[in-house]
């Protein structure tokens, strides 16, 4: 099992946050936060300041997941989509659809099989 930590003063982001939810990559160099200001974001674990900010959902992001290679970043929001993110560019490089809620919980393994797992309260693709 992994994991890491990290200490710092580090602080999410406003404008509000009613939970916190990070994603740190295999190599503990990127962390991913999401917000309800329908973004998220990278940051350098080293120096804690922010890489990049991914923009495209239309709501809340609740939660991300990184690829083995950390090339790119899974989204998942309120917005009914995920959004697979290439973060050399910045860009999204697919978008998946088909929830009737908002998906709150994304798993990424794309190390055996490229598999993706999306799901939303009650509705689980």
């Amino acid at each position: 099992m992994f994991s890491a930590q990290i200490r710092s003063s580090f602080s999410p982001p406003t404008p509000i946050i009613t939970e916190h939810r990070y994603n740190v990559d295999l190599r503990c160099r990127l962390l991913a936060t999401t917000s309800a200001d329908s973004t998220a974001k990278i940051w350098d674990t080293s120096t804690l300041k922010e890489e990049k900010t991914l923009v495209d959902h239309q709501h809340w992001v609740w939660d991300a997941a990184f690829s083995a290679d950390s090339a790119y970043l899974l989204t998942g929001a309120s917005d009914k989509t995920a959004k697979l993110w290439d973060l050399s560019q910045g860009e999204v490089a697919r978008q998946y659809t088909g929830h009737q809620k908002a998906i709150s919980c994304i798993a990424l393994n794309d190390v055996v099989d490229s598999s993706i797992a999306t799901a939303a309260m009650r509705n689980v693709e």
